[in-house]
């Protein structure tokens, strides 16, 4: 069960900023995302642009970069509502549709092979996803679309606020956290596209000579990076994770629940790492509500709009009985 990071425990907290964390999950996890970031905007009374610090990862990375580039929630919710209309007008922002996906299947041979002689250097300390990531063949999926979003993003609008987007490294597993706008030799673009890499459906991306993949691989929302920011609180929006899992009956439904078990606890020790650092914490993750609208693939972009909107109810219902402790004084006009 998540539970709040109560900074009263550790006072010594001299920090002053708010962090604003958005993790992976897919198309449906993007949408679930915007649907709780409307709700952290008109219920918490938090603009997430204004966040201090932004992180991202996977299609959390998206929306992270185009919340710091000055997009606000409601044009996020707007655009899938009308594709054809506003700023993701004409650029395919579900680029990650199983339909426009080759079968990784047909591409022979393991994805990663320095990755998997290292778990096998360390088979019982190797985290199962790391043997899951350099097992899986290399993905044959396109995220052009996405890489042309961020193109355009990135040369309408200049950074607003600091954006940590995270990848991992396909060779040796190692989180790797990317700080677009403060190194010329990195772009937007290339930064979200790694970190969307899903190892077995789309290609790891080459940066400085070295490749990688998913974010979410180590974490699905890396909240503890927080920990090098002067931040004393943080938001933590994680689709992937659950605010209470059932017990279904469908093997398939169950094994969704058992990831989603393993991401909770991964994300309750982070938000335990923030607590005791004195960061008050405030998690967002989706209800049973929202898993009966979400079902079990993350893909399905025909659930969208009802993502969306049970996503919007529910963490309205979560603010309203735990709002976070956001000072508005902080917060800089856009």
């Amino acid at each position: 069960m998540l539970t709040r990071g109560d900074a009263k425990a550790t006072p010594s907290r001299t920090g002053s900023g708010i962090g604003l964390v958005l993790g992976a999950g897919g198309v449906l996890g993007a949408c679930w995302s915007i649907g709780a970031l409307r709700a952290l905007e008109t219920v918490g009374g938090c603009d997430p642009r204004t966040c201090d610090t932004i992180v991202g990862t996977s299609s959390g990375s998206v929306i992270s970069a185009m919340l710091a580039c000055g997009t606000s929630a409601q044009d996020l919710d707007a655009s899938q509502r009308c594709p054809d209309e506003g700023v993701l007008a004409e650029h395919a922002f579900n680029c990650a549709n199983p339909l426009l996906l080759r079968s990784p299947l047909s591409l022979p041979g393991l994805g990663s092979p320095r990755l998997l002689a290292r778990c096998l250097a360390n088979p019982l300390g190797a985290p199962l996803l790391h043997w899951c990531t350099a097992l899986a063949p290399c993905g044959r999926g396109s995220l052009g679309a996405l890489r042309e979003l961020m193109e355009h993003i990135a040369g309408s609008h200049s950074a607003r606020s600091p954006l940590k987007v995270v990848a991992t490294d396909y060779d040796d597993g190692r989180r790797e956290v990317f700080h677009p706008g403060t190194d010329d030799a990195l772009t937007l673009a290339e930064a979200v596209v790694a970190s969307c890499s899903v190892p077995g459906l789309f290609p790891p991306v080459t940066i400085a000579g070295r490749r990688y993949v998913d974010g979410a691989v180590g974490s699905s929302t890396n909240a503890n990076l927080l920990l090098d920011e002067d931040v004393d609180t943080a938001i933590v929006v994680a689709p992937m994770a659950a605010k209470s899992v059932d017990r279904p009956l469908s093997p398939l439904t169950h094994a969704e629940r058992l990831l989603r078990r393993r991401v909770t606890d991964r994300l309750t020790a982070e938000v335990a790492e923030l607590h005791e650092a004195g960061i008050d914490t405030t998690v967002l993750a989706p209800t049973a509500e929202d898993l009966a609208a979400i079902g079990v693939n993350m893909l399905n972009c025909s659930r969208r709009l009802s993502v969306m909107d049970t996503a919007l109810r529910t963490t309205s219902q979560q603010l309203e009985e735990d709002p976070p402790r956001v000072r508005t004084s902080r917060a800089r006009s856009m």
